[in-house]
């Protein structure tokens, strides 16, 4: 994923769809999300502002999507937490704190 985050994505969501167990997917999808963070972090150190790809950054937030939407009954409060960091990380300061009164 680190490689090539365009087909690492594509093969977590392809082993999303066929995973049964719920806490296997949640896991799955949190690693993903650290993964996608730590390489729009890397990924911004190299690159000038100017001439950035933002399709990592649509990558972190498209995970933060599916978990709050498929898996948040099931988060606990440090991932919620994980997920905080990343959305402040971004700017996102509302939405986060809407996350950290649940």
């Amino acid at each position: 994923m680190k490689e090539d985050i365009k087909s690492g994505t594509s093969r977590l969501d392809d082993f999303l769809k066929t995973c049964q167990s719920n806490s296997v997917k949640l896991t799955a999808e949190l690693i993903g999300l650290d993964t996608c963070l730590e390489v729009w972090i890397g990924y911004c150190k190299k690159q000038d502002k100017d001439c950035r790809n933002y399709d990592i950054a649509v990558e972190v937030m498209r995970k933060i999507h599916n978990l709050l939407g498929k898996c948040k009954k099931y988060l606990e409060k440090k991932q919620l937490e994980k997920i905080t960091n990343s959305l402040n990380h971004f700017g996102f300061y509302n939405l986060a704190s809407s996350l950290d009164s649940k």
